[in-house]
């Protein structure tokens, strides 16, 4: 059960959301427990996924940030045009641990 005065956070689970062609695929900016299930990221402009910064939640799927059984692609030659990015995930301002990601492509 959620609680309004709980201090331990409670994840926000968005999941199946895909972009093509975009100027960014999801972005996390000043988040907690946001956590990404089943995207598909293809083609965007800037990046798949831009992660900016994480703070006052642990990693993982139980209480914290998450990127699960996602696909990103940063540039598809065959799609054409030259605004697509080289880079499929961007992650800044906060360390990165592997264990956050469970097949995560």
């Amino acid at each position: 059960m959620l609680r309004c005065d709980a201090t331990t956070p409670s994840p926000a689970k968005f999941e199946k959301f895909t972009t093509w062609n975009c100027e960014k695929g999801a972005e996390w900016v000043n988040c907690g427990a946001i956590q990404f299930h089943e995207f598909v990221m293809v083609n965007n402009e800037k990046a798949g996924m831009d992660l900016k910064l994480i703070k006052g939640t642990p990693w993982g799927e139980a209480k914290g940030a998450l990127v699960k059984d996602s696909l990103i692609v940063g540039h598809v030659v065959s799609l054409g045009g030259d605004e697509a990015t080289d880079l499929g995930m961007v992650c800044r301002k906060f360390p990165l641990k592997r264990s956050i990601f469970k097949r995560c492509m």
